[in-house]
């Protein structure tokens, strides 16, 4: 929940979050202004990897007590969806996936 409010704060009130918005919209428009789309676009993509490995080790650490074979739940696909019906809104993925 923290980390879904850091990255609403991130991505809605800074500068930094504002051109990641530019980019997410349209990357040629991004780069005309100057912008350094694949820069921000793998800066993105290791937040919302260390996102989903911190989710991973709270999952390991709290639920399971240990990693077997029954962590291969298909969390993946159940996050697209998620993000999808949370309109990439970080406050909204909350109630979404409860």
């Amino acid at each position: 929940m923290l980390f879904c409010i850091a990255a609403y704060v991130l991505v809605r009130h800074t500068t930094h979050g504002f051109a990641l918005r530019v980019v997410g919209g349209n990357v040629r428009a991004a780069r005309l202004v100057g912008l350094p789309a694949s820069a921000l676009l793998l800066g993105a993509c290791a937040l919302g990897g260390a996102g989903a490995g911190l989710a991973g080790m709270v999952e390991v650490a709290a639920v399971h007590g240990n990693a077997n074979a029954s962590l291969m739940a298909g969390y993946g696909y159940a996050g697209i969806l998620v993000a999808f019906i949370a309109r990439q809104n970080p406050i909204a993925i909350i109630p979404v996936a409860s």
